[in-house]
């Protein structure tokens, strides 16, 4: 099969290499360099996918994505629901309120944070849905511990910033619930959070229970939040839930980041010795270089063969990196056990370290790796086609 000169040159060095070279030996470094830097990077980017996911599953499955509210309530707020649905980006709409509250029980005082939820939502762990009326409380699991209570328990519940005043003078209003479910979140959500039925916690507010003055609105994928700007109209507010956990997941962005681009080092390292590698060898093959640039091989020719030399080896190295990364990622958490780094004694769940691949993070970690191997031979090819043959050949070994 026909191939090109440089490229079959190229490819006979990357098989063969020089035996017993001190320059093969580089090469071969920097090929493990460049299978150890794909390989690091592609299982620290899949565990990190994996703990954004987790967070983004659990934190934000209890937050509202978007609250578009008014300053009185919606004249038809089931009208406004429908509009709001017709986004392709949202999955659902209902009405929704709250506030942070203290509650009080025999075990002490703890500040938390209530929601008022329509009785057509999912509730957490599949808990019962509290009746209108019974007031009626759902805690998460810390929050409960706080506070020493248990199903079926009575709980007062506070709003700091709505008073009443009565023959004591005025006192914050208050309300005795029962708690129905301890659920748990599986998130810092359950030392804080507690869900109740929507027209009590309105009727606690001092609001009419059938007004609607706030509607939560469900995305397919919250960080999609950029897309739904023009959700509001005239007179209404938009508020998302980057207001409330924005800066938590951009430092976890941020640190994704920093991880990255110090694991690219490790290629950096490697792409260097590349470099060294095909310096060495044109030092090494000037009497063979002059050779070809005598039979008829142009200086474009030249270069070729040491930039396929590398991208070779950045193709090899991705290749068998990201086929390791592969593997370890796949059986991650059976490694872990091995070494007694996994189960439940750590913190990651019964499920072990969570890990998602993504082949679009795979693609351009293979596509970064071929470009910088490439870069890294520039230098010595350019070197190599400024051989001058008849000055070479004639000098004297």
């Amino acid at each position: 099969m026909f191939r090109p000169a440089s490229l079959f040159i190229a490819t006979r060095y990357l098989l063969r290499g020089q035996r017993g070279g001190f320059a093969n030996f580089v090469n071969l470094f920097a090929l493990f360099g460049v299978t150890l830097g794909v390989m690091v990077l592609m299982v620290v980017l899949s565990v990190m996918n994996g703990f954004q996911d987790q967070l983004k599953s659990r934190l934000l499955d209890r937050v509202p994505h978007v609250l578009v509210s008014t300053d009185s309530d919606f004249a038809n707020w089931q009208q406004r629901a429908q509009q709001l649905k017709a986004n392709k980006e949202v999955t659902g709409v209902a009405p929704y309120i709250d506030g942070e509250v203290m509650l009080q029980s025999r075990g002490g005082l703890q500040g938390g944070w209530l929601q008022g939820l329509w009785p057509t939502e999912t509730m957490p762990d599949h808990a019962l849905v509290p009746k209108a009326g019974d007031y009626q409380l759902i805690l998460g699991v810390g929050l409960a511990r706080k506070l020493g209570l248990l199903v079926g328990d009575k709980v007062r519940v506070y709003l700091p910033g709505r008073s009443l005043y009565t023959p004591l003078g005025r006192l914050p209003a208050q309300r005795q619930f029962t708690v129905i479910a301890v659920v748990d979140l599986a998130s810092e959500l359950n030392d804080v959070l507690a869900i109740t039925n929507y027209q009590d916690l309105r009727r606690l507010f001092g609001k009419s229970p059938q007004g609607v003055d706030k509607l939560k609105v469900t995305l397919k994928d919250p960080f999609a939040i950029d897309h739904i700007g023009h959700l509001a109209k005239k007179g209404e507010q938009l508020w998302d839930w980057r207001a409330r956990y924005g800066d938590f997941f951009a430092a976890v962005a941020q640190e994704k980041r920093t991880m990255s681009l110090l694991l690219v080092l490790i290629i950096a390292v490697a792409a260097f010795n590349i470099l060294a590698a095909l310096a060495m060898l044109v030092s090494d093959k000037r009497r063979d270089i002059a050779v070809l640039a005598g039979l008829g091989m142009t200086p474009r020719s030249l270069k070729r063969i040491f930039v396929a030399q590398g991208v070779g080896t950045g193709l090899v190295g991705s290749v068998l990196g990201l086929s390791l990364g592969f593997f370890i990622t796949e059986h991650l958490n059976f490694f872990l056990d091995l070494v007694g780094l996994g189960g439940m004694a750590f913190g990651y769940g019964p499920d072990g370290l969570p890990v998602i691949r993504d082949p679009l993070q795979m693609g351009l970690i293979a596509l970064f790796v071929v470009i910088i191997c490439a870069l890294a031979t520039l230098a010595p090819a350019h070197r190599a086609a400024r051989v001058d043959p008849a000055v070479v050949l004639s000098e004297r070994d």
